[in-house]
């Protein structure tokens, strides 16, 4: 199949956060888009949205991920510790802070465009050692080179990647 065919089959796409702690999040899988309103130490506070009552009703888990799209930082959901206060990985999203949640673990493989002279470590679907564990490898794009990377990704390494939050964009079908 072209690479053009590919292109133009893709449905969804996102601005990648890298991240050694999770996955790139499907966008399909969005919970809430919202903004905080205080800022506390490893905490992401909203008092426009009743967190248990979400939980309750099945629409994010513990492990959900969070992307901070004003500071382009992301977390995971660790605790709910109030209606309106999530513990969350990481030093917290601060106040006035743009905020997307995702379902964790929806990410069945993305393709990434990436800017030309990418340095970028990726796990990509199916990419394990003998003993199970994931494996990930390095990928370089030099100048002249597509920045199409063709390879199904489900995971974005904040290690070893230079590319500068949001300059990576996932694609799914």
């Amino acid at each position: 199949m072209s690479q053009t065919n590919t292109i133009g089959r893709l449905t969804r796409a996102i601005q990648v956060i890298p991240s050694d702690a999770h996955e790139v999040p499907h966008p399909a899988y969005e919970v809430i888009s919202s903004t905080t309103t205080t800022s506390a130490r490893a905490r992401l506070i909203d008092n426009t949205v009743n967190f248990e009552t979400m939980f309750d009703n099945y629409e994010f888990s513990i492990g959900d991920i969070i992307y901070d799209t004003t500071n382009a930082d992301s977390a995971i959901i660790e605790e709910i510790e109030s209606p309106t206060v999530l513990v969350v990985s990481g030093t917290g999203i601060a106040s006035g802070a743009n905020y997307t949640i995702y379902r964790a673990g929806k990410n069945n493989g993305c393709i990434l465009i990436l800017p030309i002279m990418s340095k970028i470590r990726v796990t990509t679907v199916g990419a394990s050692d003998l003993l199970g564990s994931p494996t990930s490898l390095k990928f370089t794009a030099n100048p002249g080179s597509q920045k199409l990377f063709p390879l199904q990704v489900t995971k974005v390494h904040n290690r070893d990647t230079s590319v500068t939050s949001g300059q990576i964009v996932a694609c799914f079908y």
